[in-house]
């Protein structure tokens, strides 16, 4: 199949590479000699590979209880949790997903979240920020870490490639509990996504953040047509957190797993998110998920307007039957009043003739 007719027929589909090599590799795999991009230096290699094994154990010890890893991981099994975070909040349903590094919960509980994020809500939507968070808080401080990673809508309705942050806060005010939540942050202006390009990101500071609308009607409605739009997030916890606190979730870009993603050294989350970047092989899985919502989205409008048409137009012709039918009713019961009232003046009219 060629790569590159493909992405033309369709921009969602991935272009990998300008200048493939012999066997169709994707940049990521190729030598220094095969592009002029300068290459990441050995010490980012290294350093990427030595900060993302460390926490291993910590993810696995997560993923027992059913939950993601939420230390900075590759960026093949970043993406691969990204696409199963993203999956588990939409009404997609026997999708395959990748199974490297999922959560083993021993009870078998669902994957799929209790809220939904409307489809109206990701169809309008300017880019997605999908992560995870270890919260720990006693007495008068907290701290959060996590990782995952941003993805943003072209001007031409595809889906840019994602750039990879790490979570890290600290958090002041009464507070007490542990806390592993995943979430989904819909972005809903392109100034949102202009924030997510910079080194670091305050939510709360850079970008105001509010709970998601759900469901379907109105309420998804006004949220769409309001002026002022937040970042909307949807939240799913395995915790317990309990008290109050100001904190701001504080998001800072990897360079070093962009670098080794891309295979480019100095690659910004700006060039990732705004610039002409061809999507890796290792982001496949998060690729596959938001493909699927693209054919959903293309799908549903006419398959509800159709239906909606068609429940109306029946709910209207047996509206107009009734109506007929119950006319029918009265026209007859008239034209037998008629009918009896004028044998009654005939009877009268015959009898006073004879005298009666």
């Amino acid at each position: 199949m060629d790569t590159k007719n493909s992405s033309k027929e369709d921009p969602l589909l991935p272009s990998y590479t300008t200048a493939t090599s012999d066997d169709g590799r994707p940049p990521s795999d190729a030598t220094p000699s095969d592009t002029a991009t300068p290459q990441p230096s050995r010490f980012g290699h290294r350093f990427h590979r030595v900060s993302s094994s460390i926490g291993r154990p910590l993810n696995k010890a997560a993923n027992i209880i059913g939950a993601e890893g939420w230390w900075p991981s590759t960026m093949h099994r970043e993406c691969s949790k990204a696409a199963r975070i993203l999956y588990s909040f939409t009404k997609l349903q026997n999708m395959p997903l990748p199974t490297a590094a999922a959560p083993l919960h021993p009870t078998g509980l669902t994957k799929k979240s209790i809220v939904t994020i409307p489809d109206e809500i990701l169809r309008n939507c300017a880019g997605l920020a999908i992560f995870n968070v270890l919260r720990v808080g006693h007495m008068n401080g907290s701290l959060a870490g996590g990782s995952g990673v941003v993805v943003a809508r072209r001007a031409d309705g595809s889906w840019s490639p994602p750039s990879a942050f790490v979570v890290s806060t600290l958090g002041a005010g009464f507070v007490f509990g542990i806390d592993l939540y995943e979430c989904v942050c819909v972005l809903t202006t392109p100034q949102q996504v202009a924030a997510f390009t910079r080194p670091r990101v305050s939510l709360g500071g850079d970008a105001s953040v509010a709970v998601g609308p759900v469901g379907s009607g109105a309420a998804v409605s006004a949220a769409l047509s309001a002026s002022a739009r937040p970042v909307w997030s949807y939240i799913k916890s395995r915790g317990v957190w309990a008290g109050v606190q100001i904190q701001g979730t504080v998001m800072l870009s990897r360079a070093d797993a962009n670098a080794a993603l891309y295979n480019q050294r100095g690659i910004s989350a700006k060039t990732i998110l705004t610039g002409d970047v061809a999507w890796p092989e290792d982001a496949k899985p998060l690729f596959e998920v938001l493909r699927e919502l693209e054919a959903t989205r293309r799908m549903a409008p006419v398959g509800d307007d159709g239906e909606k048409g068609q429940s109306g137009t029946e709910g209207q012709d047996g509206a107009e039957a009734g109506r007929v039918e119950v006319s029918v009713e009265k026209t007859d019961a008239k034209e037998e009043v008629e009918v009896h009232y004028e044998s009654v003046l005939e009877e009268k009219e015959r009898l006073r003739k004879s005298g009666f």
